[in-house]
């Protein structure tokens, strides 16, 4: 008899565990397919060009927010050197990303600002937008998780003066 039983609320609990989802796994969810397979074609990209040869400005204008901050943050994890930084950073494609990214910060949610903050900073790029993303930050912190807020702690603790005095 497992019917309202201790084990009964163990199983139920650990069920529910099964089925909670987190905030991106629900976000790709409800992603339109389109804009799903192009998800899926920047995180399976190998290299920063293999990113920027994505983003096509055809390809920028079709993008969501996910998909941009997706686009910046693996520029920036597969960014191995500063000389391959510095040339990203002068790429035609690259600025054009950047400006995208710009003008979707205030659809962005927690997780995608927090992970724009990171590939910034990791980037060591400190674009004219970033008193905004910061303003973003602050403005989601109610909406935020402890993870996201952590993550934007840590990328600013990371950051140069100069960023910090914003």
């Amino acid at each position: 008899q497992l019917v309202g039983s201790k084990e009964a609320k163990v199983l139920a609990a650990e069920r529910r565990e099964e089925f909670a989802m987190s905030p991106a796994a629900q976000a790709l969810l409800t992603m339109p397919p389109a804009k799903l397979a192009l998800q899926m074609d920047l995180l399976k990209a190998h290299s920063s060009a293999e990113v920027l040869t994505i983003c096509s400005p055809d390809t920028l204008q079709e993008m969501d927010s996910i998909n941009l901050a997706t686009a910046l943050h693996r520029i920036s994890k597969l960014s191995r050197t500063k000389h391959e930084r510095s040339l990203l950073m002068a790429h035609s494609r690259f600025v054009a990303l950047s400006e995208a990214v710009e003008q979707n910060l205030s659809q962005m949610k927690p997780q995608a600002l927090s992970n724009v903050l990171w590939a910034v900073i990791e980037l060591e790029y400190n674009p004219p937008w970033m008193p905004n993303i910061l303003s973003a930050i602050e403005s989601a912190r109610e909406e935020s998780s402890a993870r996201d807020l952590s993550a934007a702690l840590s990328c600013l603790a990371k950051a140069d003066k100069d960023v910090r005095q914003l």
